[in-house]
């Protein structure tokens, strides 16, 4: 409903917020070793309804709501309002891996894949009205990899490239590269291309510029738009008179694709961690602004080095505090500053209970994200922190209100593929730096590793890859005039090997900081330019340095977007994960006119 105080739910003729908790379970579901895992059946002697009957008890004291997704069938019958995540698609002859989840959405087996999972996965609940609405998917790889950007060249343009020629997809995707560029002539300003024909049939054409990540994203919006349709009419011939609560993307999604699930969504749903305690509005108003639609944030949370689970917190999302009385005081901002903007629809708290000590057996995480712990004890601060928080929000409804003409679109604060801008300049000469006597550092993700050492042709990084999000070795840089155009980079790696360069200004440091403060003006943003590949032999790269993107998980995310070369303090090698062992050596690095 939207109406006086802005959007909000109405049951039972009440409007409410959406206050809920994800992963509702009676034990954990995948424990190593039992033990050191939740199971708040024992209490209850094995019955889930009487575990679940305490469970929203509990929760109710506690303000909450809504059972949010991942939750057990008996969770959801406990008599709060629930959520369920449909799997809708992904199946169509492409294989099971979850970046093959979108592709190929153009094929008619991919809506008939579609008609069959929703008659098995919604009808059963069209006259259920405890059923809040229906998620459809869940960080859904619009990026290409996953549902948060990484290799660009991993696009979903890339997918659909890789498709064979003739393929339902490849064609809609040739016939949409046409009708976006119009002509031969201004497609070359972006793409090295021969003909259309490469499109069609390939090899496909290989981006140049700044403006082909563009294109990307706008054809990632014609994925969306097609997959939403689809999903959409299934679902509403199913359950017409349920909430369609969007795809649960994971941060930011490429605004082309936020433009057509509003087409086909009630609601716009994110899943959005914050290290800082507070939601960012920057991205949360420009969403909403994009989409036109109410906003669910349907997971969010902290976890604490101080726990008794035995959490180590050394997987998961990085949003970790030194204490409980921290875990508290981040719901008290971040609650309460969301619920005040009138196109909140309500939070989503991420877990129940707290993960095991020793990982779970499918991933390893093993991180304090519970409001109990594997005992089934409230964490005190916590609870009374939701309890207290909880219930303002829902009574302070009423005076919300948006802003005259309401939030307008800022693309500069979205900040997707932005260009960035350069200091002044440019250089009189080109400025080579020594690496040889560099500060160097690694940081890595568990499963990967790297040690780095001084060699004939300069610092030679020897690493060895595994899952994860991979590692990056830093080398910090000496002052360098301002005024750079370019960064030339000579290297030797593995061959057919990936690699990504990170320019990070002095004052770096993780987001979400109070300030950053760097010489030189610098203000501690931190850049990422397009990876490449090894030939095996020494190569040259180079890096245009307005072709920048701002790194999301490092840095001042609301800095000036400028990349303050007088400022540099730090230049990154980042190796992708997955590659096994190898190594890349840097010849030279000169930053040039």
């Amino acid at each position: 409903m939207n109406g006086e105080g802005g959007w909000t739910f109405v049951r039972d003729g009440r409007k409410i917020p959406s206050l809920g908790v994800s992963v509702i379970q009676p034990k954990e579901g995948s424990p190593r070793d039992p033990a050191k895992a939740y199971d708040g059946l024992e209490a209850h002697g094995g019955n889930r309804t009487a575990w679940a009957a305490a469970m929203a008890e509990r929760l109710g004291g506690w303000g909450f709501n809504s059972v949010g997704a991942w939750s057990d069938d008996a969770a959801n019958r406990s008599g709060l309002p629930y959520t369920l995540v449909l799997w809708l698609g992904g199946q169509s002859g492409h294989g099971q891996r979850p970046d093959m989840r979108l592709v190929d959405v153009f094929d008619p087996a991919y809506a008939a894949l579609v008609s069959q999972q929703a008659k098995s996965e919604v009808a059963p609940h069209a006259n259920d009205t405890n059923l809040l609405g229906f998620f459809i998917n869940n960080e859904l790889p619009f990026y290409g990899e996953f549902g948060w950007p990484t290799d660009p060249d991993k696009s979903l343009w890339d997918r659909y490239m890789a498709l064979p020629p003739g393929a339902p997809g490849r064609a809609e995707a040739t016939a949409f590269f046409k009708s976006y560029y119009g002509n031969l002539e201004k497609a070359r300003g972006e793409w090295e291309i021969a003909s259309f024909e490469q499109v069609a049939s390939g090899p496909p054409p290989l981006p140049q510029s700044l403006g082909a990540r563009r294109f990307k994203h706008e054809w990632a919006g014609q994925v969306a738009d097609r997959y939403f349709s689809i999903c959409s009419a299934e679902v509403r011939r199913h359950a017409p008179n349920h909430l369609i609560l969007g795809s649960r993307h994971a941060g930011r999604p490429p605004g082309a694709v936020a433009r057509a699930e509003a087409k086909y969504a009630d609601v716009i749903s994110i899943n959005h961690y914050r290290p800082d305690g507070h939601p960012d509005f920057n991205l949360l108003r420009n969403l909403h602004a994009l989409a036109g639609r109410p906003i669910l944030i349907t997971e969010f949370s902290w976890r604490a080095q101080e726990n008794r689970s035995g959490n180590s917190n050394a997987k998961g999302a990085e949003v970790t505090v030194p204490t409980q009385a921290d875990r508290a005081s981040a719901y008290r901002t971040y609650v309460s500053e969301w619920m005040h903007e009138p196109y909140a629809l309500g939070a989503h708290w991420f877990q129940y209970h707290d993960q095991p000590g020793d990982g779970r057996s499918f991933d390893g995480e093993n991180s304090n994200y519970g409001i109990v712990d594997i005992a089934d004890r409230p964490y005190e601060e916590l609870v009374e922190a939701m309890r207290e928080t909880n219930v303002a929000a829902s009574n302070a409804l009423g005076s919300r209100t948006f802003p005259p003409g309401g939030y307008p679109f800022d693309p500069e604060a979205w900040g997707e593929l932005v260009p960035v801008r350069l200091d002044g300049g440019p250089l009189d000469a080109s400025h080579g730096i020594d690496l040889s006597a560099a500060s160097t550092s690694v940081k890595a993700d568990a499963g990967n590793s790297a040690t780095v050492a001084p060699s004939a042709s300069g610092p030679r990084v020897a690493y060895q890859t595994g899952s994860g999000w991979g590692l990056h070795a830093d080398f910090g840089l000496p002052e360098i005039p301002p005024g750079a155009r370019r960064a030339i980079l000579r290297v030797r790696g593995t061959k057919g090997h990936r690699y990504r360069v990170f320019l990070s200004e002095s004052g770096d440091g993780a987001p979400g900081l109070q300030t950053y403060s760097g010489r030189e003006g610098a203000d501690g943003e931190s850049f990422e330019y397009a990876p490449f590949a090894a030939t095996g032999g020494v190569q040259e790269i180079c890096l245009p340095l307005e072709d920048a993107s701002i790194r999301q998980y490092w840095g001042n995310q609301r800095g000036d977007r400028k990349v303050a070369t007088g400022g540099l303090g730090t230049f990154s090698l980042f190796v992708f994960p997955g590659q096994g062992p190898g190594e890349i050596a840097v010849e030279s690095l000169e930053f040039a006119p």
